[in-house]
């Protein structure tokens, strides 16, 4: 995951993870309980001087849609 920068993975139930990479700045440590609403990261600007995120959703390792679960 180097290429990714900096990675948050929440753990969720049922064996879902969100992954948010590309982070300039941490804002949470390991082990951290978090709520929804809560600022993980700070997001960091590309090479070409835009603001870049990856989110990701996998359940058991693998990724899904995430209009499977986020309403």
């Amino acid at each position: 995951m180097r290429q990714l920068g900096q990675v948050v993975i929440v753990h969720h139930p049922d064996n879902l993870q969100s992954v948010y990479a590309l982070c300039s700045e941490l804002l949470v440590e390991e082990d951290t309980q978090v709520a929804r609403g809560d600022a993980l990261c700070e997001v960091g600007l590309n090479r070409n001087g835009r603001h870049d995120l990856l989110f990701d959703l996998r359940q058991g390792g693998n990724p899904i849609d995430p209009r499977r679960v986020l309403k």
